[in-house]
């Protein structure tokens, strides 16, 4: 199932084409089909156990694929490591916050500029100072990222949402043209969802295309423009936001008859 949304005539950034994860008997992702278009802000939506994180998994080259095609600005992704990624534009963020406490927003930001430019042993130690090429990617993704004024406090010295901000800023050093987020704003209030919600649609503006796993429906709504619907390790619905949390599989599988948007 591969919808094309208005304005999405060119070729994908992104085309996945029946890819599968099995794990024995249980099919975590079976035969998933879609593109993502360059500038666009897709999402991911369904019950626990539909397939979300294991297909963003796959598609980081985290987990092995059981079948399929993973295709990449025209690349074969298939074969690539995961570790290669950054390198070719692509960055992710994890459910959990992964930040380094004892460092500061900078140093934290600093590692994505080092994933993409230096080695495994001196970008883990973080000993040394950036190039300036790196130094500048982690100054504009500080900038991009609302955290400018805050380069010095530590992690622990700021908001939960905040900390989100800074891994999202530290995947943005990698200046991908690809972002993965899984639950990004996963235990935030609605203040601290509204800041992500607005800085996706700013990046998306700049060119950035993204791919949001999340629970917050009526986020989604606010901030995708294309989603597709997972359940049992398939989609059973893409398109518009307010088309697919209206369609009766949809609703069956994850969201419950009794749920209205409010927008």
């Amino acid at each position: 199932m591969t919808a094309t949304a208005p304005g999405d005539e060119a070729a994908p950034l992104l085309a996945v084409r029946d890819v599968a994860v099995h794990y024995g008997g249980i099919k975590a992702v079976d035969g998933i089909t879609l593109d993502m278009h360059p500038g666009k802000i897709y999402g991911i939506i369904g019950p626990n156990g539909s397939g979300k994180s294991t297909l963003l998994a796959a598609l980081t080259r985290l987990v092995q694929l059981t079948r399929g095609e993973i295709t990449y600005a025209g690349r074969d992704l298939r074969r690539t490591r995961a570790s290669s990624l950054a390198g070719l534009g692509i960055a992710r963020t994890f459910q959990t916050v992964r930040l380094m406490p004892g460092r500061t927003v900078r140093q934290n930001v600093q590692l994505g500029a080092d994933v993409r430019s230096e080695p495994l042993r001196r970008r883990l130690a973080g000993l040394r100072s950036a190039p300036r090429s790196a130094s500048s990617s982690v100054a504009d993704a500080i900038s991009r990222t609302g955290l400018a004024g805050l380069d010095d406090f530590r992690p622990d010295e700021l908001s939960y949402g905040t900390q989100r901000r800074i891994e999202i800023a530290r995947a943005m050093a990698t200046e991908p043209r690809l972002l993965l987020l899984d639950e990004p704003t996963a235990g935030m209030n609605g203040a601290e969802r509204l800041e992500i919600s607005q800085l996706m649609r700013r990046l998306s503006a700049e060119g950035l295309t993204q791919l949001l796993v999340e629970h917050d429906v009526q986020m989604m709504i606010d901030t995708c423009d294309h989603v597709f619907a997972m359940a049992a390790g398939t989609v059973i619905a893409e398109g518009a936001p307010r088309d697919v949390v209206r369609d009766e599989r949809v609703r069956e599988a994850y969201l419950g008859t009794r749920w209205h948007e409010h927008a």
